[in-house]
């Protein structure tokens, strides 16, 4: 018989379903003809055969530590009968600022954010001011320093958290020195 999905459970609650976990949680697939699973799939990550253990009505199961959306991860169960597909949230860790750089520049100046987990930025300000996301990968977040602002920490914000800069970005602006003839 094709196998299906109920639920997800963590290991000491396995009767309270689960509407959401985190990366690299331990989790319990709960369901029907799962014994015969070979392969289980977090969002077309596959996870490595010693991190899982299946019987007929549920795989115990680790989810690995980094996936391709920062929330919607369906689970996909593949056994000798079938596939089974379920619709679950599975959420990276709030963002982590490590640094920028420049550490300070005029207005429209180019910055580097580094950390981890910036899959999904929604928003990046500097204190109160947003400003639009350059680019962005899992480990950087490229701004342009916004103008109207002296100095200001940085926030980033991602579906599942915000995170702030440990020291405040500080804007240096242009010197004129008056030129004596």
């Amino acid at each position: 018989l094709a196998p299906t999905i109920q639920s997800v459970t963590y290991l000491d609650s396995r009767t309270t379903p689960l509407t959401s976990a985190k990366y690299g949680d331990w989790v319990m697939i709960r369901g029907t003809n799962l014994a015969t699973t070979y392969k289980v799939d977090f969002n077309t990550v596959p996870t490595p055969d010693s991190l899982y253990y299946a019987d007929d009505s549920s795989i115990t199961v680790r989810i690995p530590p980094v996936l391709p959306d920062p929330v919607n991860n369906p689970i996909t169960v593949t056994t000798k009968h079938g596939t089974a597909t379920y619709n679950f949230r599975i959420l990276q860790p709030a963002p982590e600022i490590s640094g920028f750089d420049p550490m300070a520049g005029p207005a429209g100046t180019q910055v580097t954010i580094r950390g981890n987990y910036f899959r999904g930025v929604s928003e990046v300000r500097f204190d109160n001011t947003v400003t639009p996301v350059v680019s962005n990968t899992s480990t950087q977040v490229v701004v342009n320093a916004p103008a109207g602002v002296t100095a200001a920490y940085i926030f980033v914000t991602t579906p599942v958290g915000s995170a702030r800069s440990a020291i405040a970005y500080g804007f240096r602006y242009p010197v004129y020195e008056d030129v004596l003839t």
